[in-house]
């Protein structure tokens, strides 16, 4: 056997090792509800700014499986480096960008996971419900998904997304607070472009509710 293929099967060894602790690990979480806390937190962040990217072309066992997220907020950041270190054992890299910092952490088994519970496409992603077993939960993803997505105005909190669907999600979910909200939709210059819905929440005592996100367990 010559060198260089002893060292890929020395690699792989390695890497069937490495993924086996952490599925391991995921396996330890499950009955626990600071991960069912940040689960959440996280699939909001990749409905909003986020996506999930499985890519076997190079390596049909291994490929690249990275987890990826465009926050404009360095709190952003930092909780979602907390939510990846804590879930999948995984510091993500964070690269500031104009506007915005890009940050990703790979692994197949992060990826795997979190596949289950649906696609994260701009008019793909939908609340997920069977994560969201409990109040917290809801509460928490809620919190994650307008940290990214809310924009707090003078008069309203508002959303918008060209994912009617998901939408939908948002505001039977608001529904489960008695938060009241309203629905617009509006055609946007370029015709090709997709429609766009708008979820409003009206006046200061929402605005307060935006502003307590930061609260986190």
């Amino acid at each position: 056997m010559d060198r260089s293929e002893n060292n890929r099967k020395v690699a792989l060894s390695r890497w069937r090792n490495v993924r086996q602790r952490d599925l391991e690990h995921l396996r330890t979480l499950e009955h626990d509800e600071r991960c069912g806390l940040y689960l959440a937190r996280l699939l909001a962040y990749l409905a909003a700014d986020g996506s999930v990217t499985v890519n076997r072309k190079r390596n049909k066992e291994r490929g690249h499986s990275d987890i990826r997220f465009y926050p404009d907020d360095l709190v952003l950041v930092d909780l979602f480096t907390e939510t990846g270190s804590y879930l999948y054992r995984r510091t993500p890299t964070v690269r500031k960008a104009i506007g915005h910092y890009s940050t990703y952490l790979s692994s197949q088994v992060a990826c795997a996971h979190l596949s289950q519970f649906g696609r994260f496409g701009s008019l793909e992603w939908r609340v997920p419900h069977s994560i969201l077993t409990t109040r917290e939960r809801k509460r928490e993803w809620l919190r994650a998904f307008f940290d990214c997505e809310g924009y707090v105005g003078k008069n309203c909190i508002r959303v918008e997304s060209v994912n009617e669907r998901g939408l939908d999600d948002v505001q039977r979910l608001l529904g489960d607070f008695s938060i009241p909200c309203r629905r617009y939709t509006y055609t946007r210059k370029t015709v090709s472009w997709s429609l766009n819905h708008i979820l409003n929440i009206g006046t200061l005592k929402g605005r307060g509710r935006v502003e307590r996100v930061r609260n986190r367990p």
